[in-house]
């Protein structure tokens, strides 16, 4: 009775997920240490109606997070046969950030053994074939986007330009449709041969890196020039047997305030043959929020940024697309040479994210199901 009745279509959209020749972009962004414990409380530590037996903390001290910009060119489901495989691209901007889990008795005691886990509060995705499947199957919250992005020809520089539906203003005559979220340029002058001595400068981001990377199984990846050691340790021990830890959750049909089924999903997010690691300064890259209603509660929350000022007339102007960046501060943040796709609306402001780190690679990447932690609402029991 609660079993799928498997066929080609639906094995298609089963992981384990892999991906050949993913080209990746990680920017090491600082963010409050409330701001990540809070989420936490909220969306894992929770009561829900019962508490699972796990307790997730932040990583003390200063806080560190990756928004994560993943090319994958050729992607595919290897639960379906070779026959039946199909293939697809699409691109990802997520945003994930470690934090230890604690088992807890069943006295609620917390145990001091502890996991390194990733937590992925959001994520966009322009291919609505894993943009389903990621939400059905492993509970992400991935969000339907456009991607539009490029590397420099020649040189280390990267641009990326994403844009979701959305409203620019929530009132009664504000009508739904593309407008701009976040806007990326990476300076051919980020790059740099030093990247031991921008970790080395931070005491905070030199443990944050260095706990990374002693806390995950991992195999040592291909030496490469400009591979980065922290204590003897790659930080591409980050990205490779990373566990993913998600809140899984259907609303009930008949009351949208109350899910019909909430569990605690693990995932394994593996990167294997890691090619040409290159680091960037954070202080050539530019990462801008665009701000509206739509999305104003995600950057608030997440990255503490205050609001931009905005001009008076900016709250009731027709919808526009592309427009350079004014002196007003509204439009396009990055220069006057716009994304491709012109249906945009980018007639917003922005602010700037500050990034102390990135790091740009090359590898075969596989995101597997790793099972159910906990189910809420059965008495407290495992799902296996």
């Amino acid at each position: 009775m609660t079993e799928f009745i498997s066929s080609f279509w639906f094995n298609q959209l089963l992981p384990p997920w892999k991906s050949d020749g993913a080209r990746g972009w990680v920017f090491v962004i600082e963010v409050p240490h409330e701001d990540v414990q809070g989420y936490l409380d909220r969306e894992f530590n929770l009561a829900a109606p019962d508490r699972a037996p796990y307790y997730y903390e932040a990583f003390p001290g200063r806080t560190f997070g990756i928004l994560r910009f993943i090319d994958h060119p050729c992607f595919y489901s290897g639960k379906a046969t070779e026959e039946g495989r199909n293939r697809i691209q699409h691109k990802e901007l997520t945003w994930t950030f470690p934090a230890y889990r604690h088992p807890v008795t069943k006295d609620n005691l917390v145990h001091r053994d502890t996991a390194v886990v990733w937590i992925q509060p959001f994520s966009f995705d322009n291919n609505s074939y894993f943009m389903f499947s990621s939400r059905e199957v492993l509970g992400n919250e991935t969000q339907m986007a456009v991607i539009d992005s490029q590397e420099a020809m020649g040189g280390p520089g990267l641009r990326v330009d994403v844009g979701v539906q959305g409203m620019r203003k929530f009132k009664p005559s504000a009508t739904s449709h593309k407008i701009g979220a976040f806007a990326i340029e990476v300076d051919n002058k980020a790059k740099t041969e030093d990247g031991q001595k921008i970790i080395e400068s931070s005491p905070d981001l030199d443990r944050f890196i260095g706990t990374l990377s002693g806390s995950v199984n991992f195999a040592p990846p291909p030496e490469a020039e400009g591979t980065l050691q922290t204590g003897g340790v790659s930080p591409f021990a980050v990205f490779q047997g990373a566990i993913q830890d998600t809140v899984k959750q259907f609303r009930d049909v008949f009351d949208w305030d109350v899910a019909a089924y909430r569990a605690l999903v693990s995932s394994r997010l593996r990167y294997t043959d890691v090619k040409d690691p290159k680091f960037y300064d954070g202080k050539y890259i530019d990462i801008r929020l665009m701000w509206s209603d739509s999305l104003k509660e995600t950057f608030t929350s997440f990255f503490s940024v205050e609001a931009p000022e905005s001009p008076p007339e900016q709250e009731d102007a027709v919808p526009g697309y592309g427009g350079g960046w004014g002196d007003n501060g509204i439009g396009y943040p990055l220069g006057k040479e716009l994304p491709k796709d012109d249906l945009i609306d980018w007639q917003m402001p922005s602010v700037k994210l500050d990034v102390a780190l990135a790091i740009s690679f090359t590898a075969n990447a596989e995101i597997s199901a790793e099972g159910t932690l906990f189910t809420y609402g059965h008495d407290g029991t495992h799902a296996g």
